[in-house]
């Protein structure tokens, strides 16, 4: 389970990594932060990408610290009655 967590949290580090490149491409080039495309990347998608992935992350370990905690989700076994068939 907290496999999971690993995975959206590399996830994750992956889009803080584009994050940063694109902070430093504005640095270098600062005309690219007026275009539109840009913008549209890097102040509206890369946020809700890293949302989502803290989100996965999160469920992830609550998900894991509960099985942990207090097992895994039991299984339903459904019993057919005899009268009913």
């Amino acid at each position: 389970m907290f496999r999971w967590a690993r995975y959206a949290l590399s996830w994750l580090a992956q889009i803080a990594l584009l994050f940063a490149l694109g902070y430093v491409a504005t640095w270098w080039r600062p005309s690219l932060a007026e275009e539109t495309w840009f913008r549209a990347l890097w102040a509206f998608a890369l946020p809700i990408f890293a949302g989502m992935a803290l989100l996965g992350a999160i469920m992830a370990v609550v998900g894991a610290l509960k099985a942990r905690c207090f097992g895994p989700n039991p299984t339903v076994v459904v019993v057919q009655d005899a009268n009913q068939a």
